[in-house]
């Protein structure tokens, strides 16, 4: 019996700066580079609704009350 040889289709961690973010200030007055919360919600949004339509098996409610109270967190 021989294992299964499978590559993995994940792709890597980008290296990028971000392309919509906000910098904050922390405690200690350091600047802090942070994706932008509003942003990150409409991408959520975007993708719970690609997945509704779709034909996935999810639907629009949890998903999309997730994105907003992160969005406000």
């Amino acid at each position: 019996m021989e294992t299964l040889k499978i590559e993995s289709q994940l792709h890597g961690n980008p290296n990028k700066p971000l392309l919509f973010s906000r910098d904050i200030k922390n405690s200690q007055g350091e600047k802090i580079t942070l994706p932008c919360p509003k942003a990150t919600r409409a991408m959520v949004a975007l993708m719970d609704m690609q997945a509704v339509i779709g034909g996935a098996a999810s639907h629009f409610g949890g998903p999309s009350a997730f994105a907003e109270i992160m969005s406000a967190v």
